[in-house]
């Protein structure tokens, strides 16, 4: 099996103790079949603590504070401390990361839910520079032809996203052009047979994100569930006015981001107008945030984009009905 990810996921260090919004706090944490039979052949006393933690459904039990029972007060892991990552259950291993199959390939990447994987993301020069990597793995039936028709229009829409000569209004204005094509494109064409080639005739110099656009965002994210306190009055308090993404190359990697992790899935199940959609809203109003809450830095903008992330793509039902808002298919 192929494994292939961003060259900046080789950056990742969990930040452990010295992170301000630790994921061993607040979150249901889940353990596979796999590691609670482990569990259940561990000895001595950490093994009993453990086993005592989980629920009957293989959860472990936070505490009333919402920490994890195995999270010392001084922000390390008791299981990593004692025993090792290999101790850790899958969801905790593989954290912030993403995994997307086709075929005999693997694409995988860090999200930005995560504040040192976010920071990674905005400050990473080179978005389009990749490795690949052989593991072991289990292949999946996949269209190889409708792969290698999305693989390489993303390949160009994130080019697009990264481009210092558009504004974020024109780019907004093209990748949904482009996706509407496509889609058209994927529908009615035989796409082992018929090429398809987006060609952007002229830019739109007209607003995009008007504020028609963006009270639309902002109803659409006061629609979902709230997974922290507080969220729902920030997003009642974002502008009416799209500024400082205009020019911001942090904006642009973050554009790129949410194309490289969510075309493809969305792609692959017939519809490319649903993750563009989301990748423009996402953006927007990570910006949005931003300028109502003051953010400048690097590190701002990735604490904001995490705090989205958070609600957003920790969520499937949150994520999803993001998705079906763009969605082609919509009616």
């Amino acid at each position: 099996m192929k494994y292939t990810a961003p060259s900046y996921v080789k950056k990742f260090k969990c930040a452990a103790k010295d992170c301000r919004d630790s994921c061993c706090i607040g979150w249901e944490i889940y353990a596979d079949e796999i590691t609670r039979e482990k569990y259940k052949k561990m000895t001595g006393a950490l093994s009993e603590d453990i086993r005592n933690s989980l629920t009957d459904e293989g959860c472990f039990r936070l505490r009333p504070d919402g920490r994890c029972p195995h999270l010392l007060e001084d922000g390390l892991c008791r299981l990593i401390c004692e025993c090792g990552e290999e101790a850790l259950c899958e969801i905790c291993r593989e954290h912030p990361r993403f995994y997307n199959t086709y075929g005999d390939r693997t694409e995988w990447g860090i999200g930005l839910c995560c504040e040192s994987a976010a920071r990674i993301i905005l400050s990473e020069s080179d978005p389009l520079c990749f490795f690949s990597e052989n593991r072991d793995g289990q292949a999946e039936e996949t269209d190889g032809v409708l792969f290698s028709l999305l693989y390489g229009q993303r390949d160009r829409m994130m080019r697009l996203a990264l481009d210092e000569n558009l504004s974020f209004d024109e780019k907004a204005h093209a990748l949904t052009e482009w996706a509407k094509k496509l889609q058209e494109h994927i529908d009615n064409a035989d796409i082992s047979k018929d090429l398809f080639t987006y060609r952007q005739e002229e830019r739109q110099k007209d607003k995009f994100f008007g504020e028609e656009r963006l009270s639309e965002y902002k109803a659409l994210l006061l629609s979902l569930e709230p997974l922290s306190d507080g969220w729902p009055k920030r997003c009642e308090r974002l502008p009416e006015s799209l500024k400082g993404s205009e020019s911001c190359a942090l904006y642009a990697r973050l554009l790129a981001y949410y194309i490289y992790r969510y075309f493809l899935p969305s792609g692959m199940e017939g519809d490319v107008t649903a993750p563009i959609g989301l990748a423009l809203c996402l953006t927007a109003v990570t910006s949005l945030l931003c300028e109502s809450e003051g953010r400048r830095t690097l590190n701002d903008i990735a604490e904001a984009a995490k705090d989205l992330a958070k609600e957003i793509e920790c969520s499937e039902e949150n994520r999803d009905a993001v998705l079906d808002a763009f969605s082609a298919f919509a009616s």
